[in-house]
């Protein structure tokens, strides 16, 4: 646990399951990220969404290979 009260998730155990996602709450946020393993793509990526419920527009995607990260979407909440 961090100095901040924060633990962040541990996303290995997404490799064992059958729908491989799961969503972070942060606490202040009114929101947080949701993560999914998408292993159909020719290239295996980690999708992140995250957004803030208060505040319109805030969505962002993100995918993550091994060659990195790129912001795919954004506003969509």
């Amino acid at each position: 646990m961090s100095e901040y009260g924060l633990r962040l998730p541990d996303l290995e155990p997404l490799l064992e399951m059958d729908e491989p996602r799961m969503w972070f709450p942060v606490p202040g946020m009114y929101g947080g990220f949701s993560f999914r393993l998408d292993l159909g793509a020719d290239v295996p990526k980690l999708v992140s969404e995250s957004w803030c419920r208060v505040v319109g527009g805030s969505g962002e995607r993100h995918e993550v290979t091994v060659d990195g990260a790129r912001l795919v979407d954004r506003g969509f909440v």
